[in-house]
């Protein structure tokens, strides 16, 4: 009981440290490419359309069962 009471205390007073430190993380992460938007990024070959998303793969390319 003492165990997991320290454990919560600790938890508590430790909350805004790993707060900052998950923020410092994904901060730091981040690159920043000037003059380059999103719409840039999408390359022709990238963009599909919903047949090509919701086709099986295995009814397009297995012929196992064919054989």
């Amino acid at each position: 009981m003492l165990c997991q009471c320290v454990r919560h205390e600790v938890y508590r007073q430790t909350k805004t440290v790993r707060e900052l430190l998950i923020a410092r993380s994904m901060a730091s992460t981040v690159i920043e490419q000037s003059g380059v938007t999103a719409e840039d990024k999408i390359q022709p070959e990238q963009i599909w359309d919903e047949k090509q998303i919701l086709t099986d793969w295995f009814e397009e390319y297995d012929k196992s069962e064919a054989e």
